[in-house]
């Protein structure tokens, strides 16, 4: 498997993803969040408790508009920490309604494989850019630290992100999250404390 994800001018980014000996190469503009689309899309199927009983356990969704091109991104969460990764390519996103669209991949691959090859090349985004680097470049939206933290640390081999709630003085009102900062800094700098 490769990612690669590169900023590559204003508001725009290119790379692609090969899965299985297929491949997909992407172009996508700031008018989708693209990269935080896909990272919170990984969460989601990490934090998703799925019912045995079934077959498939959670699917989440997603475009990347690349001005008018684009793509559909369908993740689906299957036994056994496998996701099944389709991704159909559409002349015209916005009119995907009306539009066939061609399938460019449609694999199935293992979940920490997956988040383990994504994370490295945000790694590397990341320390190209800096977190205030990455929104001057992308324009539209910030770099999506929350998730690409939470994946970071189920790289770490735990699923559960530690964050606490702290109650207000009044019952209902004024209460808070909160997280570990250091925890945190450590994980972007790669020296996770245990």
């Amino acid at each position: 498997m490769k990612f690669q994800y590169n900023l590559n001018g204003s508001g725009w980014a290119e790379g692609f993803i090969e899965v299985n000996s297929q491949r997909c190469e992407f172009n996508p503009s700031y008018l989708t969040n693209a990269l935080g689309d896909l990272l919170d899309s990984l969460v989601e199927l990490l934090t998703y408790e799925p019912n045995p009983k079934k077959k498939i356990f959670n699917t989440v969704f997603f475009d990347w508009n690349e001005e008018p091109t684009g793509l559909e991104w369908v993740l689906t969460r299957l036994e056994d920490e496998k996701v099944s990764l389709f991704i159909k390519s559409f002349d015209d996103i916005d009119l995907k309604k009306d539009e066939q669209g061609t399938v460019v991949i449609n694999t199935i691959c293992t979940l920490s494989e997956l988040i383990t090859e994504i994370t490295k090349e945000v790694d590397n985004l990341l320390t190209k850019h800096g977190i205030v680097g990455y929104r001057e470049t992308w324009e539209m939206h910030d770099f999506p630290l929350s998730s690409y933290l939470k994946l970071k640390h189920f790289l770490n081999g735990d699923t559960q992100f530690q964050v606490k709630y702290i109650p207000g003085e009044q019952k209902g009102y004024g209460g808070y999250h909160k997280s570990d900062l250091n925890f945190e800094l450590s994980l972007i700098i790669g020296k996770p404390k245990t």
